[in-house]
C-alpha cells in the first residue's frame, strides 16, 4: 500500500516557509469572513478537465473571525511566511499550521494560503488530532489602509488523499494586518 507523500510535502515547505521568516518581521491579521455562498468544486481532473461548481446560498449571516500569528519574507511583490491559524465559532476553536503566499500590485493584493494535517481544539472539546485533510484559502484584496484589506474569496477543505473535491465557502469580508513597531536604532554620535 502506496502512501501519500502530501502531507510530509506540505510539512517540509511549512518548515522552509518558517526557517526563511524566523529573520522576517513578524505578522499578526485578524480576519472576519462574512460567508454568502456554501460550494463544492469537484471533479478537478485537470485544467482543461470536467470541473463541476454547485453552490447554495446560504439562508443565514455569520460572521467568522480567523486570527493568524505569521513570519513572513518580503521578496518584492510577494510575500511568504507560515504561521499558526485559528478560527472560532461561539464555543469552539481549531487552530492548525499555515503557509501562504501572497502577491502585491498596488493596492490589490491575492492571497494563498495552505494548513491542515494538525489540529488543534480549544473549547468545550480540547484535544490536538491529526486529520487528512488540507485547508486552503484563495482571496483577493483591496488594500484601504497600511493596516486594513477588504476581500473576497474562497475558503475550503479537501482530504489529502483526494483533492479532486474542495467543499467550502464563498465569502466577503475585511483583514486587518497588525505588524509590531520596529525599535529604533541608536546612532553612534561622531566625535563621541
Amino acid at each position: 500500500m502506496k502512501k501519500n507523500r502530501l502531507p510530509r510535502v506540505f510539512f517540509v515547505i511549512l518548515l522552509l516557509a518558517l526557517s526563511g521568516s524566523a529573520f522576517a518581521q513578524l505578522r499578526f491579521d485578524i480576519d472576519l469572513m462574512l460567508p454568502f455562498s456554501a460550494g463544492l468544486i469537484g471533479d478537478i481532473q485537470s485544467l482543461g478537465g470536467n470541473t463541476s461548481v454547485t453552490t447554495e446560498k446560504i439562508p443565514f449571516t455569520l460572521l467568522i473571525p480567523d486570527f493568524q500569528l505569521l513570519g513572513e519574507a518580503k521578496l518584492g511583490m510577494f510575500r511568504l511566511g507560515g504561521g499558526l491559524r485559528l478560527f472560532t465559532i461561539i464555543l469552539e476553536s481549531v487552530a492548525f499550521p499555515t503557509a501562504f503566499a501572497e502577491f502585491i500590485l498596488g493596492p490589490m493584493a491575492i492571497n494563498l494560503s495552505l494548513g491542515g494535517f494538525v489540529f488543534g481544539f480549544i473549547g468545550l472539546y480540547s484535544n490536538i488530532h491529526s486529520f487528512d485533510i488540507m485547508v486552503a484559502d484563495l482571496s483577493a484584496g483591496l488594500n484601504v489602509a497600511s493596516w486594513f484589506r477588504v476581500t473576497a474569496g474562497y475558503f475550503g477543505i479537501t482530504p489529502f488523499s483526494d483533492m479532486n473535491n474542495f467543499i467550502g465557502l464563498f465569502y466577503i469580508g475585511g483583514k486587518f494586518m497588525l505588524a509590531p513597531a520596529k525599535k529604533a536604532r541608536a546612532e553612534p554620535v561622531d566625535g563621541a
